[in-house]
């Protein structure tokens, strides 16, 4: 005979977690401060144990990094291109409401670099998320993979290209594959701050084109 009897109607199921505890003990009675960790679009706050709302937009800044720890003495990026790319950053979470992931500021500008396998799949993952992709691709192997990345998953792109530098044809065809805006500029790996100021009016332009919503004023 089988050693299974289901139960009659009129018994009360005892969840597992109940045993040893009181009612008051119950998981499913939530206060309301606790219920509110389980709001749509809210994450917790450890700091201030209050929910608070994700960034709208986020943006993958997509920049060379082997090429400029290579040609570094001391094997992190050197000081006139680090100060230009902290001046980049800054100058683009100040513009829009934004989450910026940049992979050589996350790495404390090379002295912190991950490893292949967990940077590949850190960066395949965050541009999968993306809502927008910035690209400074220069020479770098990396950043044209990280830009068919992005057009693969369809996310808007906007490059900035050294106007010394070439253009392969794959990534001038790119405004036919995805919504995407090429910039050159003169200078080195990035733009000054002068002339970023001005691709940063671009960028903003892009951004209202494409409908991405923002916090920040004009």
């Amino acid at each position: 005979m089988c050693g299974f009897r289901p139960a009659s109607i009129n018994s009360r199921f005892v969840a597992p977690w109940s045993f040893g505890r009181s009612r008051k003990d119950d998981p499913r009675r939530t206060s309301k401060s606790v219920s509110k960790l389980f709001q749509p679009n809210s994450v917790y706050d450890r700091t201030s144990r209050r929910p608070t709302r994700p960034p709208q937009t986020k943006i993958f800044l997509s920049t060379p990094i082997t090429g400029l720890l290579i040609r570094s003495e001391d094997g992190t990026i050197s000081f006139p291109h680090r100060t230009r790319l902290q001046f980049i950053c800054e100058s683009l979470r100040d513009a829009f409401d934004c989450s910026l992931f940049c992979a050589i500021e996350l790495e404390n500008w090379g002295s912190d670099v991950a490893d292949a396998f967990s940077l590949t799949t850190r960066d395949y993952r965050e541009i999968q998320g993306a809502d927008i992709v910035l690209a400074f691709p220069g020479a770098s192997y990396g950043t044209h993979m990280e830009l068919g990345w992005a057009s693969a998953f369809m996310i808007p792109t906007m490059i900035f290209l050294n106007s010394t530098g070439p253009m392969t044809p794959l990534v001038a065809g790119m405004e036919e594959i995805v919504t995407c805006k090429i910039l050159q500029f003169d200078g080195d790996v990035f733009p000054t701050p002068e002339v970023w100021k001005g691709l940063l009016g671009e960028a903003r332009k892009f951004v209202d084109m494409i409908g991405i919503p923002t916090a920040v004023p004009r």
